[in-house]
């Protein structure tokens, strides 16, 4: 799970992208209500954010990606989030990632989200 945060108008925001082997679905969050806004069933990268940390991470998914599997994916969003902290405020250094071996459908993932 991935997200990204905006004020607009005094109301907070948030996008939120959900991924599983295989599977991903983005939603939007406003208040307490979750709202799916996309789904798909494709091994892409989903890159959120403002204009600086999208090409910082296409840059990277370009420099290093060369049809490999997991372990690749995962180094190459390790170095777009460790790029891209450096070069923005708005990406935090601090995140965590977690690769497990288990295959889990996107909308059991959505719903142990603790959103609210």
């Amino acid at each position: 799970m991935g997200e990204v945060s905006e004020t607009e108008g005094g109301i907070p925001r948030k996008r939120r992208l959900y991924a599983t082997a295989g599977e991903y679905a983005l939603a939007g969050i406003t208040d307490a209500d979750l709202r799916l806004t996309g789904k798909g069933k494709a091994s892409n990268f989903v890159v959120l954010g403002n204009q600086i940390t999208q090409q910082i991470a296409h840059t990277c998914i370009q420099e290093h990606w060369k049809n490999g599997g997991m372990h690749e994916s995962i180094r190459i969003l390790m170095l777009s989030m460790e790029r891209a902290s450096k070069a923005t405020a708005s990406v935090s250094g601090l995140y965590t990632v977690i690769h497990t071996p288990a295959k889990v459908g996107i909308s059991e993932v959505i719903g142990l989200d603790s959103w609210q």
